[in-house]
Formats: C-alpha cells, structure tokens, sequence
C-alpha cells in the first residue's frame, strides 16, 4: 500500500468501527449460533453475587512447530448455571452447547455456553449422582405427589419423534386395547443434545390441546448414552410439574431414567406403557357384565326382602286392623250400653220429676179442692175474697165441684181476727 492509498481518509475506519463489523460478521455467521465445543476446562471462576460462570476451553495441538495450548474465554450466566449437573473443576474434560459472540468493549471472542456436561465415564457418573441427591431433596421423585393415570383416557398426547417406531407401538397397543381412544402425536427430538429442549417445548404445546387427558413421553430402543437427555435436570423438572399427569416410557429393562422416576407413571418401553396407560376394553365389558348381574342379582334379592317385609307388614296391618276394629267395637257396645244406661236414667229421673210436678199440680188444683165440699164464690167472675167485696143485695154464683148456683146476698157478717 502506498503512502497516498494510506493517507485517504475512505480505507481509514475507527476501533469502534472495525469492532461493529467484527460482531457483525460473527452475530450474522449462522454457523456460529449453535456450536458444540469439547476441550478442558481451565480458569473456571463462579461469580458468587451474580450467579455467572466464567472459564475457558483449552486443547493442547501439535504441528511442526511443536505442542501448544490453544484457549477460548468462555461465560454462562446464572439462568443457564443453575441447571448445571455437576461442579465443575479445572482440568475436567467437558463438552460445551452454546454460540460464538463477540465481546465489543474488550474486543475478545467468546462463547456463550447454554449447556455444560462432563465428558468421561467417571465424571458423568458423579455428575449424575449429584444431581439424583438434588432432585431427592427436593422432592421431585416423591411419591406423594404422583396422581393416577385418567381410567377412560379418551385423548392422549404423545410427545416423540414422528418418525420413530415407538408412536407406532403405542397406536398399535392402543388399537388392540383400547379402540375408544385417539393419540395426538407431538413431534420433538429424543436424542442428542438439543432434545431436553425440544421435549420441554413439545410438552408446553401439549399441555395447549383441548381435553387431551394424559401425556405419554416415549422413545425406542438404543444405548444408556441414548437416554441422557431424558436425565436432563430442566426437562425432568418440567415432567413433575406437568399440569396433566404423565407416563413415561423411555427406560430399559434395567435402566430406568429420571424423567421415569420424575412422572406419575412409567415403563420400561413404549409398548408397556400403553399397556399400562390404556385398559383393555374387552376386560372392561366383561366386567360391566359381571356387575350388570351382580347388581340384577342385588336389586332381585332386596326386592325379595323388601317384598317378605311388605307381606309381613301387610299381615300385621290386618291383625292390627282386626284387632283395633274388635275393640272399637268393644267400646262401641260399651258407650252405647252406657249411653242407654245414662238416657234411661235421665228418663226415669225425668219421669220421677215429672210426676212429682204433677201431683203437685193436682194437690193444688182448684178442682181437688172443690170436690172435697168447698166452694168458690164469684162475682161477676171474679173470685170474692173479702166480705168487704160484697153488699147486701149482691147477686153471687157458688162454683161447685158438679157445677154453679145463683145466690143473693141477703146480709153480711164479717169475722174479726
């Protein structure tokens, strides 16, 4: 380049400049949005206030030159630290899941970890002890918090790969058992390490679907190492919190997974957890038939006991009946014996009375007087009772007890008490 070509302002850029199209370049490389990176760990640091993680990936490399360590900065911020499965040492052999960015105000690149796992037998097994001790403690294989699987689902989500055999197994399964029912397949990755993520994003969708009942996580067969990410800390965490219970069945014979230990129900393949999931429609018939007769038979014997108790309440209603118009006849024929019995008293008494009156009444009839030679002497019909009642002269009538005589008074002599 020459001195003129250096001097011209239009190939002069400033830092800031050039730092843009640095960032630039690698923010718009898609190449660089997800990469997964396997070195050894060196200068790890754990950010006690903010919960980041910072260290570098090294690889020692060989050329003609000679060996020599070539190093990457690294960072995780807290939101992705916490799902870390082991703790990390310098000098671990570790595999990395992030993207490569640019860190403008050092001018440094870096990369952006999302995952970070232990490579090597060893280290994997603590890594997975540990994090068995954590789930335990909190509880999230307890079995107190497990629910039953729905008796009649009638709509199961199945969350799989679409093109695996295990949706086949469980269709097939469900279709021998259980007719009645229809799966809704929703597809994710079951292997590899971006399937705890597309699990986790499959079930939130899951979870959308009207009156789906249960959901089934399934995968084929393979290796253990096939089975890690259904071991993966957030996805098992999103199993026990599931809002619709959950039958696993993804485990072997004789491995089984956390995500298994983590859901309400599980089995060791995809078939068996069909099995387990849906009922058998023929053994349901013929149990409805079962206790269709028993309950014929229930109803046939309590009718029968209730129709002994009705004739026998029948018969003591009769007797009762009997017995009570006995004795309302009884006290019929003795109320009208003393009715008669009072009546013919009170007739008696009445005829006793009456006589009495009517001996009365004749003692002083005027009639009984006369008959007996006494006379009533009456003046222009008017009983005389005084002598002062008549004069010398006084034409009178004597009433006798056989008839009247016509008298004339000739003198008076008056009686002096």
């Amino acid at each position: 380049m020459t001195d003129r070509e250096l001097q011209a302002p239009s190939q002069v850029m400033t830092v800031s400049e050039l730092v843009g199209l640095i960032k630039q370049a690698i923010d718009e490389n898609p190449q660089f949005r997800r990469v997964v990176v396997e070195g050894e760990l060196t200068e790890f640091k754990m950010h006690q206030a903010s919960g980041h993680a910072y260290f570098s990936l090294a690889e020692k490399t060989f050329d003609r030159t000679g060996g020599r360590l070539v190093r990457i900065p690294c960072v995780m911020f807290q939101s992705w630290t916490q799902y870390m499965t082991f703790v990390p040492q310098v000098g671990d052999q570790v595999r990395l899941i992030g993207q490569v960015g640019f860190y403008a105000d050092r001018g440094q690149v870096q990369l952006y970890a999302t995952r970070l796992f232990p490579v090597g037998a060893g280290a994997a097994q603590r890594a997975r002890r540990a994090l068995e001790e954590r789930l335990l403690r909190d509880g999230v294989f307890s079995p107190e918090r497990k629910r039953p699987m729905p008796e009649l689902p009638l709509l199961v989500a199945v969350v799989t790969s679409p093109t695996g055999a295990a949706v086949h197994d469980v269709e097939n399964v469900m279709k021998k058992r259980f007719p009645q029912a229809s799966l809704t397949v929703v597809p994710c990755l079951v292997q590899g390490v971006d399937a705890p993520d597309s699990i986790i994003r499959a079930l939130h969708r899951a979870y959308l679907l009207p009156g789906v009942q249960a959901v089934m996580i399934v995968r084929g067969g393979g290796s253990r190492d096939d089975l890690n990410p259904f071991d993966d800390e957030r996805l098992v965490r999103e199993v026990a919190r599931s809002p619709i219970p959950v039958m696993s069945g993804v485990g072997h014979d004789v491995d089984s997974t956390f995500c298994d230990r983590a859901a309400d129900q599980f089995a060791p393949t995809p078939s068996a957890a069909a099995e387990r999931l849906f009922p058998d429609a023929r053994e349901l018939e013929n149990q409805l038939s079962a206790a269709g007769s028993h309950l014929k038979s229930l109803v046939r014997a309590r009718l029968g006991k209730q129709g002994d108790r009705l004739s026998e309440l029948a018969k003591r209603c009769a007797n009762a009946a009997s017995v009570r118009l006995r004795n309302s006849a009884l006290w019929l024929d003795d109320l009208s014996d003393r009715l008669s019995s009072a009546a013919l008293g009170r007739v008696r008494h009445a005829a006793l009375k009456l006589q009495g009156i009517s001996s009365t009444i004749e003692a002083l009839s005027p009639q009984l007087v006369l008959s007996r030679g006494y006379s009533v002497c009456l003046k222009g019909g008017v009983p005389v009772r005084s002598v002062g009642d008549l004069t010398p002269g006084d034409g009178v009538t004597l009433q006798l007890s056989d008839g009247q005589a016509q008298m004339r008074c000739q003198s008076l002599t008056e009686y002096i008490c």
